[in-house]
């Protein structure tokens, strides 16, 4: 009899939790923005403005994130290109609005530290002393599982270097920046 009040309880907060991780979160009704938001998606057929990364309480980040697509490249008269072909190299576009120091694109890497993931700077794949909103970066990236690979790094013009890892979202395939 215990044991089935233990499995019948046990089965009970599993359903609780399941039904609870379906729901879609709402959107804040303060209008506040989140610490990822979201370009477009590859397949839309849009071509809105690059994703804009925010961190709640924080200023806006310079830096966006987008496909680099025919049309989205065209409107630009110049960019970096380290675009590198693979077997699965998706071609991205990153772009500030504000100079920015000691930029760095570079690989993800993480550890397990006791049941959570930490997210670590890995290679530089690409540097700039500074990095000026007339030049975007045209650069390589893949998502082969549930973590990310590449990420960029900068410090920000209050001297506070920012880090953060390129995000493709499971709902709509658009890009984000999330900061970690």
């Amino acid at each position: 009899m215990k044991r089935s009040k233990i499995v019948f309880y046990f089965l009970a907060v599993l359903a609780l939790l399941f039904l609870a991780g379906c729901t879609d979160s709402p959107a804040a009704e303060d209008g506040s923005q989140s610490s990822e938001s979201t370009g477009s998606s590859p397949s839309d057929g849009n071509t809105p403005e690059p994703s804009k990364s925010t961190v709640p309480g924080a200023e806006e980040i310079p830096v966006h994130v987008d496909y680099a697509t025919d049309e989205t490249l065209s409107q630009y008269p110049s960019y970096i290109d380290e675009y590198v072909e693979y077997e699965y190299a998706i071609k991205i576009i990153l772009i500030t609005d504000a100079a920015v120091k000691e930029f760095r694109y570079i690989k993800v890497d993480y550890n397990f530290d006791d049941d959570n993931v930490v997210f670590l700077e890995g290679e530089t794949l690409h540097s700039m002393d500074e990095w000026l909103p007339e030049q975007p970066l045209v650069a390589s990236t893949d998502f082969p599982g549930i973590f990310p690979t590449t990420g960029i790094t900068f410090v920000d013009a209050n001297d506070v270097k920012r880090c953060f890892y390129i995000n493709v979202s499971g709902k709509d395939g658009s890009l984000s920046l999330v900061e970690f």
